[in-house]
């Protein structure tokens, strides 16, 4: 919570910096009208941004209004008003938001023109898809050396994630100290040069809470408020860091105007040192031009979907994801290009590869590659787990890691290697950086590597080898067994049900197959589980018998693959008149319907969903 003195110091940087009345409009409280003269308001006036006011009622809070909306008195009122505030010759200069590392001032908020900007009509202008990617400027050349990384504070100061700038010389961790029972939290980035492989600078900042969103190639970084609840994580900040002192700029609201959580920024990333791309939390892509101590709406894209995008390699395109499509937006004119209709997932993240001739798609639970040129989908890989809004990043061309530990080869489709031991991974100039911690024990590390590493292509290369590599694909025979399932009525219900299925990818049924997959469901114990209903209550505990289905694939008699699912949810919608306890009551039952609805995979080799092989990422490199 904001003091009241903060409060009193941040109108007081509203009414200088947007041009708001100083002496005259701070003590003047007065009725405003709207045009129609239906509605009034009793307020002061605070500010002036470019078209619209801001007014504040008796009670301290604030509202904004366009100008245009006002009688014709009030509009009067303001133009009289700016014009005082422009000739006076004493009006104060406006203060340099600049923060030393363990201060608390808030910098100035930037004056956001929105009036010129133009919404994109997501209606491409290319008749066909067809791009020619063009690689990036010859890059940075960076040593790969590895380069430390502080001790956190304490156990509290918990790192954000790490950002390479485009060029890959700067990499910045953020990182967030909060303590149980404390309100307010200390914000705190670390900016490395990379090129010259060492830390430039640490700056903290107190009684804030804001991660790091990017940083660019100047080595400035971009920072997001980021407090609990929907519509707190709606702000952006500019710091340029200068050994432990940062000077924060560029403050403002992208969705300022927006209703609790669409004011969330959800995703945000440099174009140049210039411009500004953000995404909001209901699917708002949005262009900015930085220009000081304002900041210019170009353009705005209403995807409607919460879906991380990705800028090419030569920083002209972004490719972007709806729930149903993907598409190509031409970054210097706003554009939309292409669009090809072929995703069905409501969080999907999107990535350029290296040379921007491939962009991935983790979709769910699927890894989908396609080709840029074309638009051709050229893969759709089955992952054992879902990934939401955790962008794949490419390695190499063929290549992808997911979760900075699970390494994908696309050509084979199969899950090539993990690294264990790092908390984030970025790529960029061909080199994956992995960072490391060792909390507050000892120094951690950014450590370079290439990825992957000759040993792990030479377990790939000799595992294609083997023509039983695949034991599952297209063509293969396969196994139904439901023996296991004693309702004998259920038990053929569920056999026609997957073998349906299974004919339909392509798969033979075939008693003699050495792959065989067994449908079990299973009676559990009776469980106790709490849920907490949105709004007011606390927690109330149910007891639930549980039941188990799954699906075990199994290779010449070993196990390779298991999926499952039990019957209790983590998350209950309950219907109109319907209460916890009867629709829990409703589940405690066998799932045979679960057999109808699994994601079954398309493609396994004698791993399942197993990695080759296992690396640990260390200072001194894989282990």
């Amino acid at each position: 919570m904001r003091s009241t003195r903060f409060l009193r110091g941040l109108i007081c940087v509203w009414a200088v910096l947007f041009c708001g009345l100083l002496s005259v409009c701070a003590e003047e409280v007065r009725e405003w009208s709207d045009s129609t003269g239906k509605f009034k308001i009793k307020g002061k006036l605070i500010g002036v941004t470019g078209n619209k006011i801001t007014l504040e009622r008796p009670d301290g809070k604030q509202l904004e209004i366009e100008v245009k909306k006002l009688s014709a008195a009030d509009q009067k009122y303001v133009a009289d008003q700016k014009t005082m505030e422009e000739d006076d010759p004493f009006k104060p200069k406006k203060p340099m938001p600049k923060n030393k590392a363990n201060g608390v001032t808030e910098p100035m908020l930037a004056e956001v023109e929105t009036s010129d900007g133009r919404t994109i009509s997501m209606i491409p202008t290319l008749t066909k898809w067809e791009f020619t990617p063009e690689k990036a400027a010859e890059p940075i050349k960076v040593p790969n050396r590895v380069v430390a990384v502080p001790p956190t504070k304490d156990f509290f100061d918990k790192s954000k994630g790490l950002n390479l700038s485009p060029n890959g010389k700067y990499a910045a961790i953020g990182y967030m100290t909060g303590r149980s029972g404390q309100p307010n939290a200390s914000s705190r980035v670390l900016l490395f040069d990379l090129e010259n492989s060492k830390r430039v600078a640490e700056a903290t900042v107190g009684n804030t809470q804001m991660s790091l969103m990017a940083v660019n190639d100047q080595g400035e970084v971009l920072m997001r408020r980021e407090e609990f609840g929907f519509g707190k994580n709606d702000r952006l900040e500019l710091w340029t860091l200068n050994g432990d002192e940062v000077t924060r700029s560029g403050a403002f609201f992208p969705y300022g105007e927006a209703q609790n959580g669409n004011r969330d920024v959800f995703w945000a990333a440099f174009i140049d040192s210039k411009k500004l791309l953000t995404m909001s939390a209901a699917g708002d892509l949005a262009a900015w031009e930085l220009a000081g101590e304002k900041i210019k709406l170009l353009y705005n894209l209403e995807t409607k979907t919460k879906a991380t995008p990705s800028i090419s390699p030569n920083r002209k395109h972004l490719a972007f994801a709806t729930h149903k499509e993907l598409g190509i937006l031409d970054l210097a004119t706003g554009d939309v290009l292409s669009m090809v209709a072929k995703l069905d997932s409501p969080w999907p993240s999107v990535n350029f590869s290296p040379e921007g001739k491939r962009i991935a798609v983790v979709s769910g639970n699927k890894l989908l590659i396609y080709d840029f040129a074309t638009g051709d989908q050229q893969r759709e890989i089955d992952l054992q787990f879902p990934l939401h809004n955790a962008a794949p990043v490419w390695t190499s061309e063929e290549q992808v890691l997911l979760g900075s530990q699970y390494l994908v080869d696309v050509g084979s489709q199969v899950r090539m290697w993990q690294y264990t031991g790092a908390e984030f991974a970025q790529c960029a100039n061909g080199v994956t950086w992995f960072t490391i911690s060792e909390g507050n024990r000892g120094t951690g590390a950014i450590v370079p590597l290439v990825v992957p590493q000759p040993a792990a292509v030479a377990v790939l290369e000799k595992a294609k080898m083997d023509p039983n590599f695949y034991v599952l694909k297209a063509g293969s025979t396969i196994h139904i067994d439901v023996t296991a399932i004693t309702d004998e009525e259920a038990a053929e219900k569920v056999r026609r049900s997957l073998k349906k299925r299974f004919e339909a990818m392509g798969l033979k049924i075939n008693s003699d197959s050495d792959v065989t997959v067994v449908a079990d469901v299973k009676k559990g114990e009776v469980r106790e589980i709490s849920y907490r209903s949105f709004g007011p209550g606390g927690a109330r505990t149910y007891k639930v018998q549980e039941y188990f289905s799954s699906l075990k694939y199994v290779y010449q008699n070993q196990p390779i693959l298991t999926l499952s699912a039990g019957n209790v949810p983590g998350l209950l919608s309950l219907k109109q008149g319907e209460t916890i306890e009867s629709h829990l009551k409703a589940l405690e039952k066998p799932n045979y319907a679960y057999f109808d609805g699994v994601e079954l995979p398309k493609l396994l080799t004698k791993s399942g969903y197993n990695a080759l092989g296992v690396s640990k990422v260390t200072s001194a490199g894989l282990r």
